[in-house]
């Protein structure tokens, strides 16, 4: 798959701050990437630099291998974005939103939208009148109307009850099937494990990690913490464990095979003549980095 966002050398400042620090980052065609890190981490700066929100001072961006800055016409007609933040003015209804983001784009509405995304019965309500889930959902369909190419999604599903989420999930993963690109930002790492392709944790205003479905989530792939007596485990790889962090005699591995791992750590216990005291398992997650990452351990 070949690119179609490129971020190269990117820096943002606002007055004398600086928020972004060189940032490169390559989204290939069709891909899901989740953008995840601390409040204040530059998440969504960067997102709204990529969609042509604001302005930075060194570096270049390119849309499906075109600037920003020379072609706002056309990569209007093939981003579709929904804000973190976004509003509409509380008297107009539904309908006359949609009705004015389609003669925007110059498209006709796909009316099984309204089903899809559960508006059809908000379709005469005013803005003001809807509830936090019904103005995300309504906020999507919007993003989606024109049919883009790329969709970029700010915390789509902050403050949304169980139901509303299932249904911007389920469309999600739609858009996924239907080869879109889309750029996630979210604090629900169960969205971010779920949906993406890849996640990039940025921290302090730089890209500090990238992950891969594949390399994070594969089967199996656990923490074992364990503590013994007499702290025998100290430097220990072997086929199947790799020590990862030691903290206050405690001892985590990383284990591809939890089953033969823990009979590993075992028989070296065994042979050193040492017993357990304390063992736990975890699942390896991308909460879980995303945690030791904002702590400092890199």
């Amino acid at each position: 798959m070949d690119n179609i966002i490129e971020v190269r050398n990117l820096d943002k400042s606002y007055g004398k701050t600086q928020v972004l620090f060189n940032v490169n980052l390559a989204v290939k065609r069709g891909e899901c990437l989740g953008i995840v890190g601390g409040n204040g981490a530059g998440k969504t700066t960067l997102l709204e630099c990529i969609e042509g929100i604001r302005r930075w001072q060194k570096g270049d961006i390119l849309i499906d291998g075109l600037t920003i800055e020379d072609n706002t016409g056309h990569l209007r007609g093939i981003l579709g974005v929904q804000l973190q933040s976004s509003s509409l003015p509380g008297e107009i209804k539904v309908k006359e939103a949609l009705e004015l983001f389609a003669v925007e784009h110059d498209t006709a509405i796909e009316e099984k939208l309204y089903d899809e995304l559960d508006v059809r019965q908000l379709l005469n309500k005013q803005y003001g009148k809807l509830s936090t889930g019904q103005k995300r959902r309504l906020h999507l369909l919007l993003a989606i109307l024109h049919n883009p190419n790329i969709i970029i999604l700010d915390e789509p599903t902050a403050g949304l009850d169980v139901n509303s989420k299932h249904l911007l999930y389920t469309k999600i993963n739609e858009l996924k099937v239907k080869g879109k690109t889309i750029l996630l930002t979210s604090h629900d790492m169960y969205e971010i494990e779920n949906l993406c392709d890849r996640v990039i944790f940025i921290d302090k205003g730089r890209i500090s990690k990238e992950l891969s479905q594949e390399s994070l989530l594969e089967k199996d792939r656990h923490i074992v913490a364990i503590s013994s007596q007499k702290n025998s485990l100290s430097s220990v790889n072997t086929m199947y464990s790799k020590l990862t962090e030691e903290k206050d005699r405690e001892y985590f591995f990383e284990c591809s095979n939890i089953n033969a791992c823990i009979n590993e750590l075992l028989g070296l216990l065994t042979a050193q003549n040492d017993q357990i005291t304390n063992i736990y398992i975890k699942k390896k997650t991308i909460e879980g980095e995303l945690t030791k990452m904002m702590r400092g351990d890199q």
